[in-house]
């Protein structure tokens, strides 16, 4: 279950991974973890780390299990967990997206107790993936947090993900500018899941040792904040027939997600709207990661929209967000209906 993070969870304290993976490092695994964030590929990396130093020798029917949701067979987790390991010293136990709220009443008894009091011989790890966030009004919940210790990987700022898209670069033996970095980045939105899929495709199809602007236009396929930003350009100036041709050719990217999409225009909006109360595209920059060519666009673009108007159009890319997640609707439906209403503000 995709649980909607403004009234489930209001949490901005992100972890720092390098820290947190030098104290895993360091100290080895906890009893409880609960990890979530939309960087859910930092996420997955660290859950691996956490099994990693838990079955040094691969993972096995005996000290391994996973239980995938939103539903989860409460008696064979229970059943797991109460069974010391066999052939390793620690066991390893991970909970994916499960919507702990499904449970009988006893079965979260159960579990919780197990939260309030883990085994010692066991790591257990609740794990959401992006867009999804654990459901703070449960008991369960709250145990977790009491005794477990919880991570949040939000997405990297624009010059951790630079020097981070480097060094994947390198990797391959191959450079890329910080200008390119950044520019990638515009083209395939800032997932670290998203970029390692086109940094894969760029460095097999280059020919160099330099990674070009023309390597990334060949090769990406996937949203770029050029087409959003178009879009939001169209909306504003009520174009409703350019703007529907626009939504039409995003939408039909192989790529195409609808929740990130809304994301990345409500993003958007936010720049423009900081462009249109601060002015400066430094201070774009400053409280929204954006490159300096963005930036000074959103400050641009601003001069001829209204506070309110941006203050309104973030607001109902929240509404749709929350529509995408929780409504039966069609998501083209809910996706052509927010454009309207953006569009009649």
């Amino acid at each position: 279950m995709a649980y909607n993070k403004s009234k489930q969870d209001k949490r901005d304290d992100s972890t720092n991974y390098a820290s947190a993976f030098s104290e895993l490092k360091k100290s080895g695994p906890e009893s409880l973890y609960l990890i979530w964030g939309d960087e859910d590929y930092l996420s997955r990396q660290f859950a691996n780390s956490i099994m990693n130093r838990c079955l040094p020798d691969g993972s096995s029917d005996f000290g391994y299990a996973c239980f995938d949701g939103p539903e989860i067979d409460a008696k064979s987790f229970l059943d797991f967990i109460e069974t010391p390991p066999f052939m390793s010293e620690r066991s390893y136990c991970e909970l994916r997206n499960i919507d702990f709220g499904k449970l009988e009443d006893f079965e979260k008894e159960n579990i919780a107790e197990i939260f309030r009091n883990p085994p010692e011989y066991s790591s257990i790890v609740v794990l959401y993936y992006a867009h999804q966030t654990p459901d703070s009004r449960l008991k369960l919940i709250k145990n977790l947090r009491e005794n477990g210790k919880e991570l949040i990987f939000k997405e990297q700022d624009r010059p951790s993900l630079i020097k981070w898209i480097s060094k994947r670069f390198a990797s391959y033996g191959k450079d890329i500018s910080s200008q390119n970095a950044s520019y990638l980045i515009d083209r395939s939105g800032s997932s670290m899941r998203d970029i390692i899929g086109e940094i894969d495709k760029i460095a097999a199809y280059s020919r160099t040792n330099s990674i070009t602007r023309d390597d990334i236009n060949a090769v990406t396929d996937t949203l770029d904040e050029g087409d959003v930003f178009k879009l939001t350009d169209q909306i504003v100036s009520k174009n409703y027939t350019a703007a529907f041709d626009n939504l039409q050719k995003i939408t039909s990217l192989p790529s195409f997600e609808a929740i990130p999409f809304v994301a990345l225009l409500a993003s958007q909006f936010r720049r423009l709207y900081c462009g249109k109360t601060t002015g400066d595209f430094k201070k774009v920059i400053q409280h929204t990661g954006s490159g300096e060519y963005m930036a000074k666009m959103s400050v641009s673009k601003s001069r001829g929209i209204s506070v309110e108007y941006l203050a309104n159009a973030i607001i109902l890319c929240a509404d749709a967000d929350l529509s995408l997640k929780t409504s039966a609707d069609d998501e083209m439906t809910i996706l052509k209906n927010l454009i309207l209403d953006l569009s009649n503000v």
